[in-house]
C-alpha cells in the first residue's frame, strides 16, 4: 500500500500508535501487521511498489506500508 500523504495521513500515523491491523478483501477477513518500508531500508520493494503505483495511478511518491499477515 502507498500513503499518499506520507506520515500525516491518519491511518499512518495510527499504525505507528499500534501496527496490529484487520484487512478485509471483499467478504474476507485477516489479522495483520503494517510496517512502513523505507528507500534506505528496503530500496528494491520500495522502487518497485512506487514504479507499479506510478504506472497505474500516475504518481507513485508516497510512504509504503506492508501488511504481512498474522496467525
Amino acid at each position: 500500500m502507498i500513503a499518499e500523504f506520507g506520515e500525516r495521513a491518519q491511518w499512518v500515523q495510527n499504525l505507528t500508535r499500534d501496527a496490529r491491523v484487520t484487512v478485509r478483501v471483499g467478504e474476507e477477513q485477516f489479522a495483520a501487521r503494517a510496517h512502513i518500508m523505507t528507500a534506505e531500508t528496503e530500496p528494491d520493494v520500495v522502487a518497485a511498489v512506487r514504479r507499479l503505483s506510478e504506472a497505474k495511478y500516475g504518481w507513485g511518491d508516497g510512504l509504503v506500508v506492508a501488511l504481512t499477515p498474522q496467525p
